[in-house]
């Protein structure tokens, strides 16, 4: 028993003198990864900082009092480096603090390869994790935004799904007669028209009336539209 007791006691002596031997974090680089929190939060499920500093450059800030830090934006956090700005009370120039940046989430892929016009079904994608940083800039990663829509070409099965690969799918073809509605308050005008262009809901295209006028219209349904505004 007071074997026991004695090893325990070493073991937490052991531990106080690891903790003791570790340094306390310097306030600036508190300052700096409370800052990076939120915007990284907001941009994936889970974030790894690294400060891509030496330790000898670290502690050329040890006595630092930050008077001002900015945070980047979100468009160069998604790149997966940064270089923060930060300033100390004791001197107007500014250390710029290089960080590297894993974004860890969810992204989409295809499950199989698919042919230009398909639209897009639930299984047609995978889910992936990974480091959001390594992917296209373009890539979705909200499945409301890939599934119903259309490819634009044919894809090979495991590309990443990117917002570039996909479209509104078409609802008038070129070529196709298109009946264009104008209402207004107590009043309904039908006129009739081919298409110039193909598009899907809610995309502007334009269509020669029968009278020979060209109008842009909005696309509302298959050979439907109405005069955009």
């Amino acid at each position: 028993m007071r074997l026991c007791q004695l090893l325990l006691i070493g073991l937490s002596l052991h531990s106080a003198a690891l903790l003791a031997s570790t340094p306390a974090m310097p306030q600036w680089e508190r300052q700096l990864r409370s800052e990076l929190a939120m915007p990284l939060q907001r941009l994936a499920d889970d974030y790894e900082l690294t400060l891509s500093w030496s330790e000898t450059r670290k502690q050329q800030l040890n006595d630092c009092v930050v008077a001002s830090l900015s945070v980047p934006e979100d468009t160069q956090l998604r790149r997966g480096r940064a270089l923060i700005p930060v300033t100390c009370e004791d001197s107007p120039r500014p250390h710029y603090v290089p960080v590297t940046i894993q974004l860890l989430g969810t992204y989409y892929v295809l499950a199989d390869s698919v042919s230009a016009g398909t639209r897009i079904t639930a299984e047609h994608i995978k889910t992936m994790q990974g480091d959001l940083t390594r992917l296209p800039h373009q890539a979705l990663r909200d499945p409301e935004q890939i599934i119903g829509q259309q490819t634009r070409r044919s894809l090979v099965a495991d590309t990443v799904i990117q917002e570039s690969f996909l479209q509104v799918p078409v609802v008038v073809e070129r070529g196709q007669n298109v009946t264009v509605i104008a209402s207004g308050a107590g009043f309904e005008l039908r006129q009739e028209g081919q298409a110039l262009d193909a598009g899907g809901v809610n995309e502007i295209i334009r269509v020669r009336l029968e009278n020979k006028n060209l109008l842009s219209v909005k696309v509302t349904g298959p050979g439907r539209a109405v005069p955009a505004s």
